[in-house]
């Protein structure tokens, strides 16, 4: 199945673990494939554990670690997007503006 596959889409973390000079031709092939502008990954928690955007806004980072009890520093987090406003949301934090141009362009 597609969506199962570890190159597929669900599961492909190539995007977060390298320089972003080093997969641009690569993102842009895949986002020409889905036919989008941007692209929101999952399933590699940050650093920082908060939500994180690279190759300009394109791919938004959005594992923060939910388990606290196994990514120390980590929590819960959701990606809110409405209209033009990208937003991340923590449990006991205060909400953060998201810089995505890729979605918020007209």
């Amino acid at each position: 199945m597609f969506s199962s596959q570890e190159n597929g889409p669900l599961w492909y973390r190539g995007l977060t673990d390298q320089p972003d000079a080093v997969n641009q031709e690569q993102l842009d092939a895949i986002l020409a494939a889905l036919q989008a502008r941007a692209i929101v990954v999952g399933h590699t928690v940050t650093t920082s554990h908060r939500i994180e955007t690279r190759y300009g806004g394109r791919v938004i980072q959005i594992d923060t670690g939910m388990l606290a009890s196994v990514y120390e520093g980590g929590g819960p987090s959701a990606l809110e997007i409405t209209g033009k406003m990208v937003t991340a949301v923590y449990v006991g934090r205060p909400r953060e503006s998201v810089s995505a141009p890729a979605l918020t362009a007209p």
